[in-house]
């Protein structure tokens, strides 16, 4: 299987979604909702503006940061392991990489959105041509990436599975949180980024 020849689509994010939300009900595991404009994430929002470089979802994208950080740390003999044992499965491998390529990106990436946002003055400007905008793109990329990295090393290393879903609900939160306050960003096209490999349509519970 050649890496290189796999993309994402947005139907695969969604089915991915699907899967973590699924396995949190089986285990009543508790995922955040956010209700655009009600009054707590209008709340929200407005304490993300008068702290835009200290923002919770770059808390979030920092505390994700730290967990990819530990989670290498505690598995490199895993890792390691897997990929002496099977070396003609390169899935694992390309996973990490791309895990690694976004885990000092994502944090950085959102607090520039943020601070964009809250430096903005409206203008004419095409909203797609904003930097902000397109820094908020990038996390959506990143974090579509990185769940289907995170999904090839769920199913190729079975043991980390609860470290995995912690990663995952972190990064469902953040994605959420970029969804309501980035409503431009997602209809920006950016070129489609390679991925490890598409996550096959097994249920998490399975693992």
């Amino acid at each position: 299987m050649n890496p290189q020849n796999l993309k994402m689509t947005e139907t695969d994010i969604q089915k991915s979604f699907d899967r973590l939300y699924e396995w949190a009900a089986l285990n009543q595991i508790y995922i955040e909702t956010i209700q655009k404009d009600s009054e707590e994430d209008l709340k929200r929002r407005e304490k993300n503006m008068a702290n835009a470089r200290t923002n919770e979802t770059s808390k979030l994208g920092n505390d994700y940061r730290v967990l990819v950080m530990n989670f290498k740390s505690k598995n490199k003999i895993a890792l390691e392991t897997f990929k002496q044992e099977h070396p003609n499965i390169i899935e694992t491998d390309e996973a990490l990489k791309i895990i690694i390529n976004y885990e000092l990106q994502l944090p950085m990436r959102i607090t520039q959105a943020y601070v964009g946002l809250s430096e903005f003055v409206e203008t004419t400007t095409d909203p797609f041509q904003i930097d902000f905008n397109r820094s908020a793109k990038i996390v959506l990329t990143g974090i579509e990436n990185s769940f289907f990295a995170w999904e090839k090393i769920l199913q190729n290393i079975p043991g980390t599975k609860m470290e995995c879903m912690q990663l995952l609900i972190l990064l469902d939160r953040i994605y959420k949180r970029i969804l309501a306050d980035f409503p431009h960003a997602d209809a920006i096209a950016l070129s489609t980024l390679n991925l490890p490999g598409k996550s096959e349509s097994v249920s998490y519970n399975s693992f």
